[in-house]
């Protein structure tokens, strides 16, 4: 009788909270938070990056201007 009271979950994966951090990204790059809700999105963020990083689901990300041998790509 137990089992019938239980209600299905859906399992969430690392990949589910993957998908969440590119939205956050996303939206912030669009402007989709009003001034006053930055400080929560960019903790909230921090706290699920830092989460798939420790976990090992993730890579830490590189600056955009540097290639993975470490060369600068913006000065050629």
């Amino acid at each position: 009788m137990a089992e019938e009271n239980k209600a299905e979950v859906a399992p969430l994966q690392s990949q589910d909270l993957i998908v969440v951090l590119e939205a956050l990204q996303l939206a912030s790059s669009r402007a989709a938070f009003k001034i006053e809700e930055f400080k929560t999105i960019g903790e909230t963020y921090t706290r699920l990056y830092t989460f798939l990083l420790a976990s090992g689901v993730i890579k830490p990300q590189q600056p955009a201007s540097q290639s993975e041998d470490g060369a600068n790509q913006q000065g050629n």
